[in-house]
């Protein structure tokens, strides 16, 4: 890996800022682990690969970031910002993300190992393959996430959770030693039963072809009408020539 000394361990916002418009966006493969940049503003930058193990980003904009394959074990990520972020394959192992704002993050294949989400926002991420082994996923919003079969949730403690619009039921979790309560049941909503296809599946595939149907037949109809009408014109232009 290699490394960038932006301060010294525990620097403070302001020196960050002063790297960042000596460096511009060549974040990647740095190492910031323990560093306080509490409230740092750091959204569309990319720390692909980076390490930022035990770092203090409490309550910092991170919106868009890519944090692709990035080692975030045991950070405090309490109320930041990481909606539409690139955290695919990265290490949040003990990371603590309460109240954090994941809109339509992509964690899929990310470790979340004993990870602390309570009351995070997680809505419409795309988690396939991630793991959420005894993490703690209490209140947290996972309305509409993507690809929930495929992620482990063993050991996690889902109590309060809403999951609303994903494939997750009771009876699969009980098999995984998941903690719910009566709250969670609400997270069956198979539109297709036969094949598990949840409605997030349905309206993002299959229902987005089934509403543009009729749009793109009239189009063809009118595309049709057009080649008829400049038809004489075309041949006009023809003998012309």
């Amino acid at each position: 890996m290699r490394k960038q000394e932006a301060c010294g361990t525990g620097c403070d916002v302001t020196e960050v800022y002063r790297f960042l418009e000596e460096d511009g966006e060549d974040f990647e493969y740095i190492d910031f682990s323990g560093y306080k940049l509490m409230g740092v503003n750091l959204s569309r930058l990319s720390l692909r690969g980076s390490h930022l193990r035990h770092a203090d980003l409490r309550h910092a904009n991170l919106a868009g970031i890519i944090l692709e394959g990035a080692d975030l074990e045991g950070a405090n990520l309490r109320g930041v910002k990481l909606s539409g972020a690139n955290l695919q394959g990265a290490n949040l192992t003990n990371v603590k993300l309460d109240n954090a704002d994941l809109l339509r993050a992509d964690l899929r294949g990310a470790c979340c190992k004993n990870a602390t989400l309570t009351h995070a926002s997680l809505r419409a991420v795309k988690i396939d393959g991630a793991d959420f082994s005894g993490a703690n996923l209490q209140g947290t919003n996972l309305f509409g996430a993507y690809g929930i079969l495929s992620t482990t949730f063993d050991g996690a403690d889902l109590r309060g959770a809403r999951l609303n619009f994903t494939t997750l039921d009771k009876l699969e979790l009980s098999k995984k030693g998941v903690k719910f309560d009566s709250l969670t049941e609400e997270g069956k909503a198979f539109v297709l039963q036969f094949i598990k296809t949840s409605w997030t599946e349905f309206v993002s595939g299959w229902g987005k072809q089934v509403f543009l149907a009729p749009f793109r037949f009239i189009s063809w109809i009118f595309r049709g009408l057009w080649k008829i009408i400049t038809f004489p014109l075309w041949i006009f232009r023809k003998i012309k020539h």
